[in-house]
């Protein structure tokens, strides 16, 4: 694992090297907390294993990674809830500094009118404060589904990505989508998500069904896992040498 914020390459485990406790876990204002997303998440992961799985073995068995409707419908909701739910994405967003933006612009605009309640307006832009209010209003986003990308999936076909047979392995990141062309409503434009280190899925072409499909030029592994690096704080694989070139390629 290749840790930017310690500039090191160490042994970890998966679930220790993207463990964060009570990442969407909401805090109240008085102290209680609601894990209701947290909970929501866990039962979504629990439906989308075993379609991963049957995907999973489809690719390795040469095949597309076809699935029925229903369990289409259930990798589809996985993808969007993995698109926002990671540190890294929404850190990403510039929502989260506009979010930042509207606490203060409102507590300025409060202290105004209340003069004599500016304790209470300057409590809001302090800095646990201001925190708390950012997590939730992310929280109660990522409860909302995405009506926009829904559709969009819904309209694209599913296509999945091999390494050739040269041992080439996709690692995983903190921050783990990697965008081939422009704007997502474009038909040519890919968002592949690992999901194994010898398998990435995202939406293909308009339409139903799915496709399997190796690069033309196996090169094109490296810039995808360059790409992940380049965007995550926390880079992964069982292949620590392909790590140590990352954290070279980053860092150089």
């Amino acid at each position: 694992m290749y840790d930017k914020r310690a500039g090191q390459v160490f042994p970890r485990s998966i679930n220790d090297a993207f463990g964060e406790t009570h990442l969407n876990t909401l805090t109240m204002p008085d102290g209680t907390r609601d894990q209701s997303l947290e909970d929501d998440l866990g039962k979504l992961e629990t439906r989308v294993t075993p379609v991963i799985n049957e995907m999973l073995a489809a690719a390795r068995s040469g095949l597309s990674p076809d699935v029925e409707a229903g369990k289409r419908s259930t990798w589809d909701e996985y993808f969007i809830a993995q698109h926002s739910r990671t540190p890294d994405v929404f850190n990403a967003a510039p929502t989260l500094q506009m979010g930042d933006a509207h606490i203060r612009e409102f507590a300025r605009l409060a202290k105004e009118k209340y003069p004599d309640r500016a304790d209470e307006a300057d409590a809001l832009v302090a800095d646990e404060e201001r925190k708390r209010l950012l997590k939730a209003a992310r929280i109660q986003a990522q409860k909302i589904p995405s009506q926009r990308l829904a559709a969009l999936l819904s309209a694209r076909s599913l296509a999945g990505l091999r390494p050739g047979s040269d041992g080439r392995q996709f690692v995983i990141g903190s921050n783990p989508f990697v965008r081939w062309g422009g704007d997502l409503r474009l038909p040519d434009t890919r968002l592949w998500l690992p999901v194994a280190p010898d398998l990435a899925l995202g939406p293909g072409s308009s339409g139903t069904g799915a496709v399997l499909c190796s690069p033309e030029d196996p090169a094109e592994i490296d810039r995808f896992n360059l790409t992940i690096a380049k965007r995550s704080t926390v880079v992964a694989s069982a292949d620590r040498a392909m790590v140590e070139s990352l954290k070279s390629q980053v860092e150089g």
